[in-house]
């Protein structure tokens, strides 16, 4: 599976942390991390909206509302619920 890569010291080591993407199938178009918890992640591809609560462990799921690519996902600051997604037209 398509892994994000970690550091906590700057740069010097590096963990995986995966996802439910098999490699070759999507791209991942938008990352981000919840301001308040930077345990929960956020990712997109062209269809479908990843959340993960506890730094990558498990994952949810939602297709998106759209045929627009995502290209940018930011979550709320005060209410982590609330999730805004910026997209583009597709390329033909």
């Amino acid at each position: 599976n398509y892994a994000f890569l970690e550091t906590k010291n700057g740069g010097k080591d590096w963990k995986e942390i995966k996802s439910l993407i098999t490699p070759g199938t999507t791209p991942v178009t938008a990352f981000t991390l919840a301001s308040r918890n930077a345990d929960h992640f956020y990712l997109a591809t062209a269809t479908t909206l990843y959340r993960s609560r506890d730094h990558g462990k498990t994952w949810t799921t939602s297709l998106l509302p759209t045929t627009k690519r995502p290209s940018a996902i930011l979550v709320d600051a005060k209410d982590e619920k609330l999730v805004y997604l910026g997209v583009n037209k597709q390329k033909k």
